[in-house]
């Protein structure tokens, strides 16, 4: 994989996560709801947001680290 291609990769993937946010965000703020049902589903999902980009930054450090093994 060349470094264009490892930098494409991580800004479609930063686009996704920002698009995945604002929609997010959107839909709940559009949703009619009660300011502590509306509390409650934006930190749910601010929760999920969290596990989800841990769990792809893991990935992404182990794939790194097979090609750094792989270069060297």
């Amino acid at each position: 994989m060349s470094k264009g291609s490892g930098r494409k990769h991580t800004s479609l993937f930063l686009a996704a996560l920002a698009g995945g946010a604002l929609g997010a965000v959107v839909g709940i703020l559009a949703a009619p709801a009660s300011g502590e049902e509306t509390r409650d589903r934006i930190s749910r999902r601010i929760g999920e947001g969290t596990d989800t980009l841990l769990r792809k930054s893991q990935e992404a450090m182990e794939q790194m680290g097979d090609l750094a093994r792989r270069a060297g």
